[in-house]
């Protein structure tokens, strides 16, 4: 079944920051996003995520038809505690379907 852009029906924008909103409305030309999460809170810093499925074209230049978990973090550097977050996420996850992980 072919994978279109766009975001699911019941995706809630809710709990993100507006800065967010606008990055996933910019993933979603590329992705189908299809699940959400609260923040995490890792020491003094907050942390997004979002789970997001490539479209058929954009899978070939990233190598993966697989969801993947794309985490929102406040710094521009790479932090250890960054790796912390994207855990928390991944436990979160309802189902152990196998997704391919990626931090942005």
């Amino acid at each position: 079944m072919p994978t279109f852009p766009g975001i699911h029906p019941d995706f809630g924008f809710a709990q993100y920051p507006m800065e967010i909103r606008s990055a996933i409305v910019d993933i979603a030309r590329n992705f189908y996003v299809t699940r959400g999460f609260n923040a995490v809170d890792v020491g003094n810093s907050k942390y997004y995520a979002i789970v997001a499925r490539p479209t058929d074209a954009f899978s070939v230049y990233i190598n993966t038809e697989r969801e993947i978990i794309i985490l929102f973090s406040q710094y521009a550097t790479f932090e250890i505690r960054t790796l912390e977050a994207f855990d928390e996420f991944y436990i979160l996850l309802e189902s152990n379907s196998p997704l391919l992980k990626c931090a942005a």
